[in-house]
């Protein structure tokens, strides 16, 4: 398989195949779901930084990703409870979108349904409709964006057969599938490509497999907590093809 052969995008317009997506920002360059972590997944090249987003008890919309902090439900904890329970002032969603802004794509996760158009209104501030993806593993979720016309993932982690995978995203309607590492078999890689579903395929930090995604055309992109080391391997398999292409004309 070539990486020049053609693949569906994850976003409209994401102008590098395959797209590379930052976990939680650069999380092993600095602290996940941080404005830091958004800087260096951009200057890492990342085509897009991916967000965990949950609502704390007084109605600010935060990049965090565990539901809890200690035993405590965010939900139930006001802004200033987080920062002072975790000892940094949590990234909010406006302050990401405002970094993101004219510099990388963004895929927003909701872990939680309920407050999908506070999130669209603050991405609509500064991002572009084309700008963004919102995620979910929620179904209702991903049925109330889409709703409001914006691109959406549906993430699984859990077994299914395909026929039972396929038929969820169906159900909410998302755009695109955004699959566990695990369950990217063969199966259903060509069911989505036999659908034109755009795939992305997460956690992938070990290179062998970051490699085989990069290069497979049924996966339209990663998510990895080591974007510079994607953009590396992408790089190297451009360099390595476009090498061959030279000795092939010769």
């Amino acid at each position: 398989m070539s990486i020049k052969q053609e693949r569906i995008s994850v976003l409209p317009h994401t102008s590098v195949r395959p797209a590379i997506a930052a976990h939680r920002g650069a999380s092993r360059a600095a602290l996940e779901n941080s404005l830091a972590a958004v800087e260096r997944a951009i200057e890492f090249g990342a085509d897009l930084v991916e967000i965990d987003v949950r609502r704390t008890g007084d109605g600010v919309l935060i990049a965090h990703h565990d539901p809890c902090v200690g035993t405590e439900p965010i939900a139930a904890l006001t802004y200033a409870d987080v920062a002072n329970a975790t000892g940094h002032a949590p990234a909010t969603i406006d302050g990401i979108a405002r970094v993101a802004a004219g510099r990388t794509q963004l895929d927003v996760e909701l872990k939680e349904a309920g407050y999908e158009r506070d999130v669209l209104e603050l991405l609509h501030r500064h991002v572009a409709t084309n700008e963004f993806i919102i995620t979910s593993f929620l179904e209702p979720a991903i049925a109330a964006a889409k709703e409001s016309g914006v691109r959406t993932g549906l993430l699984c982690k859990a077994p299914f057969a395909p026929a039972d995978l396929f038929a969820a995203v169906e159900r909410c309607g998302a755009d695109v599938l955004v699959l566990h590492i695990d369950l990217a078999d063969e199966a259903v890689l060509q069911g989505a490509a036999d659908r034109s579903l755009p795939v992305l395929v997460w956690t992938v930090n070990e290179s062998s497999e970051m490699e085989r995604c990069l290069l497979d055309p049924r996966i339209a992109g990663v998510i990895t907590d080591e974007p510079d080391v994607a953009v590396a391997l992408r790089e190297d398999a451009r360099s390595a093809l476009d090498a061959e292409e030279q000795v092939s004309a010769a």
